[in-house]
């Protein structure tokens, strides 16, 4: 079994009452963010998790130290997180449902997180079905593939909310946050025959 190592605290502060932890991963070191015992975020390896404190000052180091520490209520979200990421990349399909995640945004962009997290494990979908899904849940003739992409790039909890698993209606992979290496490696970690798909 594979295990998700958790680094030491990390120097970066957030608000009050948020909470984050770190793991590394196959893919990196990937940073979970909770709020409230939610989580909220999840950040890939090459993005940044933005800090309020932009100081080097020793008051500043200790004020970071101090916010990143883990908030009671959110101890057992990351710890879901971690137990949720380790099982994931030991080859297993764990269920997000049992996950307390805290999804925000417009109906819109609800629709299109919550259509995401229904796309089985080692599947694919693309956009314009996303689009098809939506137009026919909202009762309107159609859907813009484009809208959908662009609530698909902002989601706040990539590989959970699995939008690696979208690819363009002819057969390229675009558009991951994280990069485009890293949504191959996460479909291939699933089984997904990429010789299919072009890498642009």
């Amino acid at each position: 079994m594979r295990t998700i190592k958790q680094p030491s605290k990390s120097a970066i502060s957030l608000p009050c009452g948020v909470s984050m932890k770190e793991y590394n991963t196959p893919i990196g070191t990937v940073t979970v963010v909770c709020s409230n015992g939610n989580i909220i975020n999840l950040f890939l390896p090459r993005q940044k998790v933005k800090t309020n404190v932009e100081t080097d000052t020793e008051k500043a180091k200790k004020l970071k130290w101090d916010i990143a520490e883990d908030h009671t209520q959110n101890t057992a979200a990351l710890t879901a997180a971690g137990e949720w990421l380790n099982a994931y990349f030991d080859g297993k399909k764990p269920s997000v449902h049992y996950l307390p995640l805290s999804l925000a945004g417009t109906d819109f962009m609800l629709s299109v997180l919550r259509l995401l997290l229904e796309i089985p494990y080692g599947e694919v979908v693309t956009y314009g079905e996303l689009a098809s899904q939506i137009s026919s849940m909202r009762g309107i003739p159609q859907m813009s593939a484009q809208a959908v992409g662009g609530a698909v790039s902002r989601n706040p909890i990539p590989i959970i909310i699995p939008c690696h698993r979208v690819v363009d209606a002819h057969g390229k992979l675009v558009g991951y946050s994280g990069g485009l290496d890293i949504k191959t490696k996460l479909l291939i970690h699933e089984g997904v025959d990429i010789s299919r798909y072009h890498i642009i």
